[in-house]
Order: C-alpha cells, then sequence, then structure tokens
C-alpha cells in the first residue's frame, strides 16, 4: 500500500460514523498485511468476539467466537497496555502458552470505556509471521482509543456478529425457553 494512500485516523473516524463499525474494521485490515482484525469484548473471564475481518472473505472460526482470557494474547493487552508479536514462536516470555506457535503474528491494543476502565481489545493477528509499521501501529492504537462510542452496545455474547449489529428497535428472535421440569417439594 502507498504512502499516499494510508488510512489516517480522522478518516477512519469518517467511516466509522458514516459507514458503521465493520466498514471502520475492514478500512482498518486492508491497510496491514493481516488477515484478520478483531474487536473483542471482556466480559468475566471471557472475551467475546463482537467484530471481526478477515480478507478472505469467511465465515468466523467458532475458536474464535469465544476466548478464555487466561488462554488469550489479549490477557496481555489488558495487562501491559499493547502486545506486538510478529512470530510468537520468538517470543520466550510466551512460555508454553496455548496459541504460541498457533497464532504467528499477533497485534493488539486495549478499547477504554472512556471512564477509565478497560472494555476489550482491538487486534491484527495472522496464522502467518507479518509485522506493523510504526504508522500502522499509531493508526491500531488510535483507532483502539475512538472505537468505544461505536462498540458499547454490543454485549459480548455468543450471538452472531449480525444480530449485535441490529439496531434496538428491531427483536432479535430468541428460541422459546423449554419448559422446565418440576422441582421436588421443599423438606422443611
Amino acid at each position: 500500500m502507498s504512502t499516499s494512500h494510508e488510512l489516517t485516523p480522522p478518516q477512519l473516524l469518517a467511516i466509522l460514523r458514516s459507514r458503521g463499525l465493520g466498514a471502520g474494521i475492514a478500512a482498518l485490515n486492508a491497510g496491514v498485511g493481516h488477515r484478520y482484525t478483531g474487536v473483542y469484548r471482556m466480559a468475566g473471564s471471557c472475551l467475546y468476539n463482537v467484530q471481526l475481518h478477515d480478507k478472505l472473505g469467511q465465515a468466523r472460526p467458532e475458536a474464535l467466537a469465544v476466548v478464555e482470557l487466561a488462554d488469550s494474547f489479549c490477557q496481555f493487552v489488558l495487562r501491559d497496555g499493547e502486545l506486538m508479536m510478529q512470530n510468537t514462536l520468538h517470543e520466550d516470555h510466551l512460555g508454553t502458552h496455548p496459541y504460541r506457535g498457533v497464532l504467528l503474528a499477533y497485534h493488539g491494543v486495549p478499547i477504554g470505556d472512556n471512564a477509565g476502565g478497560l472494555w476489550g481489545t482491538l487486534c491484527h493477528f495472522d496464522f502467518e509471521e507479518r509485522g506493523l509499521s510504526e504508522r500502522q501501529y499509531e493508526l491500531l492504537k488510535a483507532a483502539g482509543h475512538m472505537l468505544y462510542p461505536f462498540v458499547r452496545h454490543l454485549q459480548g455474547s455468543a450471538v452472531s456478529q449480525a444480530e449485535q449489529a441490529l439496531p434496538e428497535s428491531v427483536p432479535v428472535p430468541v428460541p422459546a425457553p423449554s419448559p422446565s421440569p418440576s422441582l421436588p417439594p421443599r423438606l422443611t
């Protein structure tokens, strides 16, 4: 990508405002070599993928939908404020991390909640070794700072991205609850 066509933070913000989160994440991904760019919401001990762009246009792999915080690279982003790894095999501090060598490239920054708390993470990742230029890193960091207003309504659940992207006025179909078995009477 030539320097004259690199996305700037104001351009990214304009895309987010005019075309939404999906278009913004796609534009962010277009400027890097990484296959994926994702947004993960932290909720309890899990991270929920609320937006994912795949350069290959494939459906989100189920393994990326919900990730245990303790098994994630995002845990280091939330702890240290960023994580930049071109090839996880060369990162000795990962020790026996379950995704070391599986996911090779990972570059992530936190998404704050504008009140000093952490909402989740924004990351570029790939199964192949990938680096980030200084400009790409600065854009990723700027995006992490600007995303909260565009993601705060996403609740972090296992529902599909399409269902989460619906405006609040559109009902999301919910399966009818199955009848619960009768409980035995209380012994007093």
